[in-house]
């Protein structure tokens, strides 16, 4: 006789907990789980604790618990991730939206609803406010955005045609239209020739970890997230700088028509003095300001 569904609860809890040291934590997680095994809400769980699953389903989530007991996240598991209110699929090509990356939403929105009024009030024509997501991943930023304001142009790049797929497939599943997903390695050609607005925000969040962080992170970070999504050299600065030198020279050659820019980057906290360097030489004109996380961490380099 197949063991009931509280049975099988109590015993993969037992041994999530000995990973996570947490035992609301596992609790969590075997109820999230099993009610993605049985495709039922969590309180189907409580509802129905007597009744035994088909031996398919048990199966299935022995699978999951054996593959969590070895680090594996539990986005990947479940096959998605909420970012902002939205259920966004993610797998091993991209990394899992967290929710520090939210607050750049957050901020992102307030700024458009002040360029869009600002084009409104001396432009007749439209399209004028662009936003680029750079390094789109599964497409969790510039989808939001997209959805929030759907009045505003957004493309969405990446470097890994992968990625680009999912992102693509996370805009239909979403009802995004109309966000033009561009493969490219930073600022390039093919992405200078859409970025052609006179008031443009560009959203980056590309990986910023040194190389020997490694050695420090979480086995489900460092096994399983994708690395060229986390990990870069120069003390995880590489790819920040590069895009920082990029769009200067792209301002500096097309100063005439560019009537306002905004950028958001998230970074490394430790980060934050040389960007700030990075930012004052690259942009000497600029607003430049760094934001905190929810943690009282220095996250965001805002340039505007």
């Amino acid at each position: 006789m197949l063991p009931t569904i509280n049975q099988t609860l109590r015993e993969a809890a037992k041994r999530l907990t000995r990973l996570l040291k947490n035992s609301d934590q596992a609790w969590l997680e075997t109820e999230l789980l099993y009610s993605h095994v049985l495709k039922n809400l969590r309180i189907d769980l409580i509802t129905h604790g007597d009744r035994s699953p088909s031996s398919h389903q048990q199966k299935k989530f022995e699978n999951l618990i054996r593959r969590r007991l070895h680090h594996e996240p539990l986005a990947y598991l479940m096959g998605s991730q909420m970012f902002c209110g939205r259920e966004f699929l993610v797998d091993h090509r991209v990394l899992i939206p967290r929710p520090e990356t939210e607050l750049l939403i957050q901020r992102a929105i307030p700024l458009l609803a002040k360029e869009t009024s600002v084009v409104s009030s001396v432009e007749t024509r439209l399209g004028e406010v662009v936003v680029w997501d750079v390094g789109t991943g599964s497409g969790a930023v510039a989808i939001t955005i997209k959805k929030e304001r759907p009045d505003v142009t957004v493309i969405a790049s990446d470097i890994d045609e992968r990625a680009l797929t999912l992102a693509k497939k996370n805009a239909r599943r979403l009802k995004a239209k109309d966000i033009k997903f561009i493969h490219a390695d930073l600022l390039d050609k093919k992405i200078e020739d859409v970025l052609s607005s006179k008031h443009f925000l560009v959203i980056a969040n590309l990986p910023y970890l040194p190389l020997s962080d490694k050695k420090k992170l979480a086995p489900d970070v460092v096994r399983f997230e994708p690395t060229q999504a986390l990990f870069t050299k120069e003390d995880g600065l590489y790819l920040i700088h590069r895009l920082l030198h990029q769009l200067s020279d792209f301002i500096t050659h097309n100063s005439l028509r560019i009537t306002h820019y905004i950028f958001l980057i998230e970074f490394d906290p430790p980060q934050a003095s040389r960007l700030m360097l990075l930012a004052k030489i690259y942009f000497p004109q600029a607003s430049i300001t760094i934001h905190k996380d929810l943690c009282g961490r220095n996250r965001f380099l805002e340039i505007s």
